[in-house]
């Protein structure tokens, strides 16, 4: 008889817990991730944070349209940054910074195509910022 009555309280309890949890790794996400997109790439350490608190809410919700498009656009971010170092140099460093940009766009493109099977209204937005999901 006590269970039928804790059990509702106690599944409550669980639910605003989790829901706490992913806010609080959301908003620790969100706020590295906009230090890291003010041109502080040289520390490398906060993508790192950002992308393990955004992958932590995905982990617990896979459905989190805010997280996984925002580690699309992390990851986007970065190819971007690698790709603006690039010159027309055919050198070993160029070379490298090519290489790393790619890597970080092909990392980004499922989070990308997830967002938009979550959101259909976003692959207009995603086209018209021209980056392709194909």
């Amino acid at each position: 008889m006590i269970i039928k009555y804790f059990l509702p309280f106690f599944c409550s309890c669980f639910l605003l817990f989790t829901q706490t949890v992913l806010s609080q790794n959301l908003r620790t996400a969100d706020s590295i991730s906009v230090l890291f997109s003010m041109d502080n790439y040289k520390d490398m350490s906060l993508l790192k944070k950002a992308e393990e608190q955004y992958l932590k809410c995905i982990k617990k919700d896979s459905l989190n349209l805010h997280a996984i498009y925002n580690l699309a656009i992390l990851y986007h971010n970065l190819a971007a940054y690698y790709n603006n170092q690039t010159t027309k140099r055919n050198t070993p460093k160029n070379l490298l910074r090519i290489k790393k940009s790619k890597l970080w766009s092909k990392k980004a493109k499922p989070y990308f195509k997830t967002a938009v099977r979550l959101d259909p209204q976003l692959k207009d937005f995603l086209e018209h910022a021209s980056i392709k999901l194909d």
